[in-house]
């Protein structure tokens, strides 16, 4: 008889246990996982085009005081588009992104949890 499944995560429809982990509908033993990582992906210049339009906007605009509030407004947007996160892992045959983070530390929370579920699982196992 099986033991009950040990829970480790289980978060935005991501579930980790001590046989593997669940991301909306697909399945990854933790036995296949050679490596878990977090990668950060800076804001690309597609989503920076929008503040630094409204900057030129602003420049263009100076001679009336709008102009000032839009160079400020773009310059506060510009600064604020912040890295995503992913948390990667690698099988022997595939390397897949598990899922997407606006912070380090949920990005970290997941990768530990992984982390700690594949030891238990390669001690008991």
């Amino acid at each position: 008889m099986n033991a009950p499944e040990q829970l480790f995560y289980d978060k935005k429809g991501i579930r980790v246990t001590d046989r593997a982990v669940t991301v909306h509908s697909d399945s990854y033993p933790l036995s296949k996982i050679i490596r878990v990582e977090i990668e950060a992906e800076e804001p690309t210049s597609g989503e920076r085009l929008k503040p630094l339009l409204m900057i030129v906007a602003g420049v263009l605009l100076l001679i009336l005081v709008i102009g000032i509030f839009l160079i400020i407004l773009g310059a506060k947007w510009w600064f604020s588009l912040q890295p995503y996160y992913w948390v990667l892992i690698t099988t022997q045959t595939s390397r897949s992104r598990l899922s997407r983070f606006t912070s380090a530390e949920s990005a970290e929370e997941l990768r530990s949890a992984l982390t700690s579920a594949i030891t238990r699982n390669r001690t008991y196992n």
